[in-house]
């Protein structure tokens, strides 16, 4: 099992509500794929360095996590065709 990251920048005009419906359903993504999450740190709404999907703020949310190397692609498909995600990515932490 190794230790991942995973950054998720999502739209910003979803509510509270909304938001934590995404987000629950990323814990389940990684959860399915036999990994476990070990924090999840919102960081609140921040500017964009660019444009991205025409939106200029976004959300971010930092996922700490560990998974099977192999499910990290799993993850990464499953997060990606989420509307509701923007930008997201995952990289090795270190240990």
């Amino acid at each position: 099992m190794q230790k991942y990251e995973l950054t998720v920048i999502v739209r910003p005009e979803l509510t509270e509500e909304e938001r934590d419906k995404v987000l629950a359903k990323v814990e389940s993504v990684i959860t399915t794929a036999k990994g476990e999450i070990l924090s999840r740190d919102m960081w609140g709404r921040r500017d964009l360095a660019y444009p991205i999907k025409k939106y200029t703020e976004g959300i971010y949310i930092l996922f700490t996590f560990t998974a099977p190397s192999e499910a990290t692609q799993d993850i990464d498909y499953r997060v990606k065709i989420n509307d509701d995600i923007i930008r997201h990515l995952i990289v090795k932490a270190d240990k």
